[in-house]
């Protein structure tokens, strides 16, 4: 029975790996993410309240009065139920309210977080259902394992191909649209400047979760786990965005100084040796790689993470493109590579400097979600989607509802903090997770979709995980504290 609701949401995650879009197989125009998701969230729903209807029948010999019976069928809130109901509750109000004030399109606001809205109402059947013990945490990881790991493997297939072929993406999605009954929608295939092989969608953030296993599993790797190690960092390398590298580097930074912080002493130079010597392998994968597959752009694409055009002085800024052009002669990749980063910070300063513009003038409360600078428009589709996330949702929700979000990501990190007594090495796996994750989400408009959120969904999943595994533990101790008083019941 419990087997029977768990099968949609395995076929919706799946999808999720491997629908791009959510629109690779249409049904009488509902996509298949539609038709998936909803099985999901009635499935969760179901789950939970024929857990409800068993727990109110078996408490009914137990408890005295209706009430005493209403309340033992829930477990104990935390602060992250808190915190994820705020959101949503501020999702709809900044996606309403403050819309409707300032004048602003509420089909807009829906467009914006529609899909975020409905990913954050699964939350509430799963923070259930784990705190029921209801959960197979090890079949779930296992499985999104291997899906990263197919993942991986089709990056990488589909950079090589790319760069042999300028259009062997695009044929690879007629090629499935073709044996999917030839109703897909494709998603936004993001090449380089000027065309450069790239191979990046909004999935492509699951490779994050790659890494979080190999840390998982330091110390004790066999020979499929360094495998697995390759193919992840190959794949990660192939998206070509500088923002997915970097949020990797700060969180492996975070994993580094929280973990040996905490280690005894005799134990740090052990874990330390360890440590580098997956630092020396993930850079041995990057250093020749770069030399191979990816025709030496890796240094140069990361050297250009901070590159800008000061237009003050043309006349300088001329000079330097000519110096540029005489450096990249011999590689037309990394001359276009340059190119396109001058040209996409430039964006971003601009977008950064025009959000603050707007914010400071609702520095409380925002404009609402599907606002958008009237003058600087990135996507005629949805013009309220921009790069830089922090100060678009700052402009949209100002500092209160920013607030929220905060408040969001430290109820994640206290009660992972604070029951992680029995996985205190996966505490520091998580924090790694945890901080590449938002760092990644600032430059790219990841996080307001259905992929976004189920990502964030796995963060959340996970400490509440060690809440449940906690709160068991303390109720067995008191148990066995407790003394038997024969008679007390039948």
């Amino acid at each position: 029975m419990k087997k029977f609701f768990f099968i949609f949401p395995v076929l919706f995650i799946f999808e999720l790996f491997f629908g791009y879009s959510g629109k690779m197989i249409m049904l009488r125009n509902i996509s298949i993410r539609q038709f998936l998701f909803a099985g999901t969230f009635a499935s969760l729903y179901l789950y939970c309240f024929y857990l409800m209807f068993l727990k109110f029948r078996e408490n009914k010999l137990h408890n005295n009065t209706l009430k005493n019976r209403f309340l033992s069928l829930f477990p104990k809130v935390c602060i992250l139920d808190t915190s994820c109901l705020l959101v949503l509750l501020s999702t709809v109000f900044f996606s309403t309210v403050i819309p409707l004030i300032n004048g602003n399109s509420l089909s807009l606001a829906k467009n914006e977080v529609f899909s975020f809205l409905l990913m954050l109402f699964l939350f509430f059947p799963l923070s259930f259902l784990i705190k029921e013990k209801q959960i197979n945490f090890k079949f779930f990881k296992k499985y999104i394992y291997y899906l990263v790991f197919f993942l991986s493997l089709i990056h990488i297939v589909l950079f090589v191909g790319q760069d042999i072929n300028s259009y062997f993406i695009y044929n690879y999605f007629f090629f499935l649209n073709t044996i999917l009954g030839k109703t897909s929608i494709f998603p936004t295939i993001m090449l380089g400047h000027a065309g450069v092989p790239r191979v990046f969608f909004t999935t492509s953030i699951f490779l994050l979760i790659g890494m979080y296993f190999s840390l998982k599993k330091l110390g004790k790797y066999k020979l499929f786990d360094h495998i697995y190690l390759a193919v992840n960092i190959l794949a990660i390398v192939s998206t070509m965005t500088k923002s997915l590298w970097c949020g990797i580097l700060i969180g492996l930074i975070t994993y580094f100084i929280i973990s040996f912080r905490n280690y005894k002493k005799e134990e740090k130079t052990k874990k330390l040796n360890i440590f580098f010597l997956f630092l020396a392998e993930i850079s041995a994968f990057v250093v020749i790689s770069n030399y191979t597959i990816f025709n030496n752009r890796v240094f140069h694409h990361f050297g250009n993470s901070f590159v800008y055009e000061n237009n003050s002085n043309s006349s300088k800024d001329d000079e330097f493109k000519e110096k540029i052009k005489e450096k990249f002669k011999n590689n037309a990749a990394a001359y276009y590579d340059r190119e396109g980063s001058l040209i996409s910070n430039n964006i971003k300063i601009k977008q950064i400097q025009l959000l603050l513009r707007k914010w400071v003038k609702k520095p409380i409360l925002g404009y609402g979600y599907g606002s958008y600078l009237e003058n600087f428009v990135r996507s005629d589709e949805a013009p309220f989607s921009y790069e830089m996330v922090f100060f678009s949702l700052l402009m949209k929700v100002g500092t209160l509802g920013i607030l929220f979000w905060i408040f969001l990501i430290f109820s994640l990190i206290y009660i992972k903090y604070k029951y992680r007594k029995k996985e205190e090495y996966d505490y520091f796996c998580w924090l790694f997770l945890v901080f590449s994750f938002f760092i990644t989400v600032q430059t790219n408009p990841l996080i307001f979709n259905s992929v976004g959120m189920a990502f964030l969904l796995f963060i959340c999943a996970s400490a509440l995980k060690s809440f449940a595994t906690a709160r068991i533990d303390v109720l067995s101790e008191n148990r066995k504290e407790t003394p038997l008083i024969v008679g007390s019941c039948k």
